[in-house]
């Protein structure tokens, strides 16, 4: 995985093959890789309930700060809490490792 990671920097997969962005991510090496299939479900299976639960508020984080950038009445400091918002949100998913 470290490999293909290296590899290709990118979104995984990106939009070559119209599947594997996001959460379709773990499905789309499944495929790929079908002897590890059983150990990817067991890793999506352990983090399901966690991701779930801060997946809203991480979404909800981006899309405040994009309403945050395109408002009329920009404002600075708005953006900043905008954008501490979602790096939080961001840190509470890279503490469930």
């Amino acid at each position: 995985m470290g490999t293909f990671r290296m590899l290709h920097p990118g979104m995984m997969f990106g939009w070559a093959f119209g599947r594997g962005l996001g959460p379709h991510a773990p499905y789309a090496l499944m495929h790929l890789i079908p002897a590890e299939s059983d150990k990817i479900k067991g890793v999506l299976a352990a983090h399901n309930d966690r991701v779930r639960s801060l997946g809203p508020d991480a979404m909800d984080a981006r899309h405040q700060v994009m309403r945050t950038f395109v408002d009329p009445a920009f404002s600075q400091s708005a953006f900043d809490q905008a954008l501490d918002r979602m790096r939080a949100a961001d840190a509470a998913f890279e503490a469930d490792k």
